[in-house]
Protein backbone atom coordinates (compact mmCIF):
# COMPACT_ATOMS: atom_id res chain seq x y z
CA UNK A 1 0.00 0.00 0.00
CA UNK A 2 1.26 3.03 -1.02
CA UNK A 3 0.69 6.19 1.07
CA UNK A 4 0.90 9.88 0.67
CA UNK A 5 1.02 13.18 2.56
CA UNK A 6 -0.15 16.46 1.63
CA UNK A 7 2.63 18.74 0.86
CA UNK A 8 2.89 21.86 3.35
CA UNK A 9 1.49 24.36 0.66
CA UNK A 10 -1.92 22.00 0.27
CA UNK A 11 -2.35 21.76 4.18
CA UNK A 12 -1.59 25.90 3.94
CA UNK A 13 -4.69 26.45 1.68
CA UNK A 14 -6.97 23.80 3.86
CA UNK A 15 -8.90 26.09 6.71
CA UNK A 16 -7.78 25.37 9.93
CA UNK A 17 -7.84 27.18 13.39
CA UNK A 18 -4.55 29.50 13.88
CA UNK A 19 -3.65 27.98 16.88
CA UNK A 20 -0.03 28.03 17.21
CA UNK A 21 0.96 29.89 20.83
CA UNK A 22 -2.13 28.78 22.77
CA UNK A 23 -2.22 26.87 25.21
CA UNK A 24 -5.34 23.84 25.69
CA UNK A 25 -6.41 22.22 28.91
CA UNK A 26 -7.84 18.88 29.08
CA UNK A 27 -10.01 18.14 32.26
CA UNK A 28 -10.65 14.70 32.96
CA UNK A 29 -14.80 13.91 33.98
CA UNK A 30 -13.58 10.86 36.20
CA UNK A 31 -10.70 11.95 38.11
CA UNK A 32 -10.03 15.68 37.80
CA UNK A 33 -6.46 15.56 36.01
CA UNK A 34 -5.57 18.04 33.89
CA UNK A 35 -3.71 17.72 31.07
CA UNK A 36 -1.78 20.70 29.80
CA UNK A 37 -0.88 21.12 25.65
CA UNK A 38 0.93 23.38 23.60
CA UNK A 39 -0.22 24.18 19.75
CA UNK A 40 3.23 24.42 17.87
CA UNK A 41 1.64 24.34 15.01
CA UNK A 42 -1.81 25.45 13.45
CA UNK A 43 -4.57 22.43 13.02
CA UNK A 44 -7.23 20.40 14.26
CA UNK A 45 -7.46 18.52 17.77
CA UNK A 46 -9.83 16.22 19.53
CA UNK A 47 -12.68 18.06 21.48
CA UNK A 48 -12.05 14.64 23.69
CA UNK A 49 -9.25 13.06 24.71
CA UNK A 50 -8.69 9.87 26.92
CA UNK A 51 -7.30 10.17 30.11
CA UNK A 52 -4.05 8.43 30.37
CA UNK A 53 -4.51 8.12 34.38
CA UNK A 54 -8.05 6.55 34.75
CA UNK A 55 -8.84 5.93 31.05
CA UNK A 56 -12.23 8.34 31.42
CA UNK A 57 -13.30 10.74 28.80
CA UNK A 58 -10.98 14.33 29.30
CA UNK A 59 -12.60 16.99 27.84
CA UNK A 60 -10.52 20.23 26.21
CA UNK A 61 -10.91 23.84 27.52
CA UNK A 62 -9.25 25.68 25.35
CA UNK A 63 -7.64 28.07 28.05
CA UNK A 64 -4.37 29.32 29.26
CA UNK A 65 -3.95 28.14 33.48
CA UNK A 66 0.33 26.61 33.44
CA UNK A 67 3.15 25.28 31.80
CA UNK A 68 2.20 23.03 29.16
CA UNK A 69 3.14 19.25 30.10
CA UNK A 70 2.45 18.29 25.93
CA UNK A 71 2.16 19.53 22.20
CA UNK A 72 0.16 19.25 19.87
CA UNK A 73 2.07 19.27 16.33
CA UNK A 74 2.07 18.45 12.82
CA UNK A 75 5.05 16.17 11.77
CA UNK A 76 7.10 16.93 9.00
CA UNK A 77 7.56 13.53 6.91
CA UNK A 78 6.08 10.08 6.09
CA UNK A 79 8.55 8.61 8.28
CA UNK A 80 7.46 10.64 11.58
CA UNK A 81 3.71 8.74 10.89
CA UNK A 82 5.38 5.75 10.32
CA UNK A 83 7.77 5.61 13.89
CA UNK A 84 4.17 7.04 15.48
CA UNK A 85 2.52 3.99 14.05
CA UNK A 86 5.19 1.70 15.39
CA UNK A 87 5.63 3.52 18.82
CA UNK A 88 1.56 2.83 19.04
CA UNK A 89 1.46 -0.74 18.09
CA UNK A 90 4.26 -1.38 20.66
CA UNK A 91 2.62 0.26 23.29
CA UNK A 92 -0.57 -0.55 22.80
CA UNK A 93 -1.05 -3.31 19.86
CA UNK A 94 -2.92 -3.60 17.04
CA UNK A 95 -2.10 -3.67 13.02
CA UNK A 96 0.23 -1.10 12.04
CA UNK A 97 -1.10 -0.50 8.43
CA UNK A 98 -4.38 0.01 9.48
CA UNK A 99 -2.84 3.03 12.47
CA UNK A 100 -0.75 4.11 9.68
CA UNK A 101 -3.74 4.87 6.81
CA UNK A 102 -5.24 6.43 10.60
CA UNK A 103 -2.69 8.71 11.14
CA UNK A 104 -2.50 9.62 7.22
CA UNK A 105 -6.06 10.39 6.90
CA UNK A 106 -6.28 12.21 10.17
CA UNK A 107 -2.55 14.35 9.07
CA UNK A 108 -4.30 14.83 5.49
CA UNK A 109 -7.22 16.50 7.29
CA UNK A 110 -5.19 18.86 8.99
CA UNK A 111 -4.74 16.87 12.06
CA UNK A 112 -2.05 17.17 14.98
CA UNK A 113 -0.39 14.74 16.80
CA UNK A 114 0.22 14.95 20.78
CA UNK A 115 4.14 14.78 22.06
CA UNK A 116 5.00 14.73 25.93
CA UNK A 117 7.90 17.57 26.35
Amino acid sequence: MRYTLLSKAEVETKVFKERAGMINVYSCAGCGRIVVYLYVSNGITPGVITCDKCNQDAYSQLTSVRQPSRIWYRPEKLEDLENLAENCVNEIGGNYEIILNQYIMHYNKGGLFAKII
